[in-house]
């Protein structure tokens, strides 16, 4: 396993722990954030840096509540790492569900992440969000 690979798998295993700290670390000062989606919804917009890394983990703690967060597989190429997996959680605003598979892909450089996209079923998210 490559040490992209386990520097990815190790920010899903701080997740589960809630470790914001733990992840902020794994990132460059100057990290981008991205969901990619409507502006409809808080979290869809680019975040810059660690402060953007504690914004991100705070608008998920106000608007998400998880039940599932699963990484199935990881794929390394190179200075990217991406992640095919699955989350299911819910809007706390609405009560509404959302269950969606993603695509994460992981930018690296020196050992550290420099950028971070998801892609999921954001259109669910946003009409979700508005009900």
């Amino acid at each position: 396993m490559s040490a992209n690979v386990e520097l990815i798998q190790g920010i899903y295993a701080a997740f589960g722990r809630g470790d914001v700290a733990a992840i902020q670390a794994a990132n460059s000062e100057d990290t981008v954030w991205r969901v990619i989606g409507s502006s409809d919804y808080p979290l869809h917009r680019p975040l810059q840096g660690r402060a953007g890394i504690l914004e991100f983990f705070t608008l998920v703690a106000q608007h998400e509540d998880f039940s599932e967060l699963a990484p199935q597989s990881f794929h390394d190429a190179g200075d990217h790492v991406f992640v095919l997996g699955h989350a299911a959680y819910t809007l706390k605003t609405t009560g509404k569900a959302v269950d969606t598979d993603f695509v994460h892909v992981w930018d690296i450089r020196n050992g550290q992440v420099t950028g971070f996209r998801e892609f999921a079923d954001t259109a669910q998210v946003v009409a979700g969000f508005s009900a």
